[in-house]
């Protein structure tokens, strides 16, 4: 967007991760708001990074969406047993861990320094443990994008743990987190959702503030299939907590009926893995395949794509990516919430193990249900997540800083 001189206005955009290489859905879903921003504003990037971030990748999103980056260090409070003192303090304060393990005081005086250096018409702010790098006056337009509802998850954690520490633990966060979204988020100018289903949410919690529905958009993947029978795939970050529950879960209690029945099924997990579920490693049904850059290869012969969550908000990219690519899905209903997608017609839905390994077994038996499922899928995303989102979401957010 373009004042009245010519010159593009400035986004000051603050998020928790460096958003390239897209291998993750928060920084899919982060990459593709900054995709389109560039092309209307002038976009300022700060990002908050647990790993050195190379030249190339950072010369990537100059060129591409940003016409500056500052790279912050994420990991300083990283481990609650390490900072005890401080989470007292802090809890004394009302500021929950969630918010308190980013606390950043060079960060701080950096991003200080940059809003004074380019006087932004717009600070963006991606996550919720980004709101505290505001500034204390409020010069101009204040966006808040929404991944999770942050306070929902932690109950949902809250809700599934059962060791008492935690759970108390949980329980506080949970209360205090709920305390700071009213507190914080009512001063922004607008908020934008990742579904509908978290805008109706939000709306309950922060009824002063405009919230907008920006639902991601998609592209069907190219690839040649080769599935083979019994590949049950999932792809994630297994050391993010709703992810390791849900394959703790699948390979105790899911794995072993699906195995009883179709001995040549295999579970391949692509992701970071958590130290804990190494113990896995030696099942014969089991495949750690780790971190990988390039998906197409295990989207190219997956037979089934699980989504067997019972934690977590917001919206599971995951999802969109096994419908992108043409794999039929089983999942819980947490798997699939915020999405408007339909069981036995673009998915088969299963709360309990029984019924999500009868699904699987289902589904390989089965091809011309696989076909069902995949088309309506196709459709779904053609609906629901086309490109022309992009441009919704940038006319509704010129409307709001004009």
């Amino acid at each position: 967007m373009t004042t009245e001189s010519g010159i593009m206005k400035k986004i000051l955009y603050i998020t928790e991760q460096f958003p390239y290489p897209p291998d993750s859905g928060g920084k899919i879903k982060t990459l593709n708001t900054l995709n389109t921003l560039s092309k209307k504003f002038q976009v300022h990037l700060v990002s908050f990074s647990p790993q050195q971030i190379t030249t190339k990748n950072q010369n990537f999103l100059k060129k591409k969406v940003a016409s500056s980056t500052l790279i912050v260090d994420k990991t300083i409070n990283h481990h609650v047993k390490r900072n005890k003192y401080k989470l007292i303090k802090n809890y004394l304060k009302g500021i929950p861990y969630l918010i308190f393990q980013y606390q950043n005081l060079e960060a701080t005086q950096k991003i200080d320094q940059l809003i004074k250096k380019i006087a932004p018409e717009i600070i963006h702010i991606d996550h919720l443990n980004m709101v505290q790098y505001l500034p204390q006056i409020k010069n101009c337009a204040w966006i808040f994008e929404e991944h999770n509802l942050e306070s929902d998850l932690l109950w949902s954690r809250f809700i599934h743990t059962r060791h008492l520490k935690t759970k108390f633990f949980l329980f506080l966060e949970t209360l205090l987190t709920k305390n700071y979204e009213r507190k914080k988020l009512n001063k922004f100018d607008a908020i934008f959702t990742i579904s509908d289903y978290d805008k109706k949410k939000l709306e309950k919690k922060i009824p002063r503030t405009p919230i907008f529905p920006y639902l991601l958009p998609t592209k069907k993947i190219s690839i040649s299939k080769n599935v083979k029978s019994g590949y049950i795939l999932f792809i994630g970050d297994l050391t993010w907590h709703p992810n390791y529950n849900a394959i703790e879960w699948f390979i105790e209690n899911i794995l072993p009926l699906v195995i009883a029945q179709h001995p040549q099924a295999t579970l391949h997990l692509v992701g970071s893995q958590d130290e804990s579920l190494k113990k896995y490693s030696q099942y014969p049904h089991v495949i750690f395949h780790g971190y990988q850059k390039n998906i197409k290869s295990f989207l190219h012969r997956a037979e089934i794509f699980i989504m067997p969550f019972k934690i977590g908000e917001g919206v599971r990219i995951k999802t969109l990516t096994a419908l992108c690519a043409g794999i039929p899905i089983v999942s819980t209903f947490v798997g699939i919430k915020g999405l408007k997608l339909k069981s036995g017609e673009h998915y088969l839905l299963a709360n309990t193990a029984k019924k999500f390994a009868e699904n699987i077994g289902y589904l390989i038996n089965h091809e011309s249900l696989k076909k069902v499922l995949t088309q309506a899928g196709f459709e779904y995303l053609s609906k629901y997540h086309n490109v022309k989102n992009n441009q919704q979401f940038l006319k509704q957010y010129q409307k709001i800083i004009q």
